[in-house]
């Protein structure tokens, strides 16, 4: 095979061309303005067509620039995404300061609005009987939710 290779054939031009091709990217391109180049994604791991990689609702360079994981929705491991505890006062660093009374809040709105949904759509008030921001309460809010989902239609 080697042998097939004659000194006469010179592929420099067509390699130089290749090296011009592979090295004129655009390194401050960023597809999906979240303020990380799409180089810099790659080196993180991020998708370059998505401002939201995790999907915690804060964009993948916000994260980078605030010491969050981008790829993790809960980069402090305390149940709260990171996007919630930005929105709500809380600092997605700090596994301890999961607000616990404001997710308590938060959970008994739902639930406020979920009775009186069901009390005028159904005519009868979902019982709660876990302690209220529990795991248990959380699965009983869900599943009356899910129960009033599908009374709702699109009016055209």
């Amino acid at each position: 095979m080697v042998n097939g290779f004659s000194s006469s054939n010179d592929y420099a031009i067509a390699n130089i061309g290749q090296v011009k091709y592979v090295f004129s990217f655009d390194s401050a391109k960023d597809s999906d303005q979240d303020g990380l180049s799409d180089w810099q994604e790659v080196a993180y791991g991020t998708d370059p067509y998505n401002p939201d990689s995790d999907g915690d609702g804060l964009s993948d360079g916000w994260e980078v620039a605030h010491g969050t994981d981008p790829l993790d929705p809960d980069s402090d491991g305390d149940g709260l995404s990171d996007g919630w505890e930005e929105e709500h006062g809380g600092d997605p660093c700090d596994p301890d300061d999961a607000n616990q009374s404001t997710l308590t809040n938060e959970v008994e709105e739902a639930r406020h609005r979920i009775v009186r949904h069901c009390q005028l759509v159904n005519g009868t008030t979902p019982v709660f009987t876990n302690t209220p921001g529990s795991a248990l309460d959380l699965i009983d809010v869900n599943n009356a939710l899910n129960a009033l989902s599908g009374k709702f239609y699109k009016v055209q």
